[in-house]
Formats: C-alpha cells, sequence, structure tokens
C-alpha cells in the first residue's frame, strides 16, 4: 500500500517532445513504488493556489533520471 502523502524534490525536467515533459522526482527511501495503473498526486506547498493536485503516471523508479 502507497503512503498517502509525503513530500519529494523535483530533481529533472526533461522535455521528451513538444509540450511533454518527464519529471524526476526524491521520494523518501522508504516510499513504495506504485503498481501499474496508480497514480502519483502532485500538489505543491499544501495549497490549492496557483494550482490543484494534479495525476501523474508513474514511469520507473530509478537512482537518477
Amino acid at each position: 500500500m502507497l503512503k498517502r502523502h509525503f513530500k519529494a524534490e523535483i530533481i529533472g525536467n526533461v522535455p521528451i517532445s513538444k509540450g511533454h515533459f518527464l519529471l524526476g522526482f526524491r521520494t523518501p527511501m522508504n516510499t513504495q513504488s506504485p503498481l501499474p495503473g496508480q497514480f502519483y498526486m502532485v500538489g505543491t506547498s499544501g495549497s490549492n493556489d496557483p494550482l490543484l493536485k494534479r495525476p501523474f503516471c508513474f514511469f520507473k523508479k530509478s537512482k537518477s533520471i
């Protein structure tokens, strides 16, 4: 089961095509990888301003991007 809330740091933002990017996140060591079909809900600073949380699909877990 995935932990409900955790803080992560964006460590990469690589353009893969026009308007599409591959984001890299550093998560806590004890955070499990999601299963196929699951998403991370990404938000900023615990606030709805300027953005609401957005679903991001999981690609793979690695040591670096």
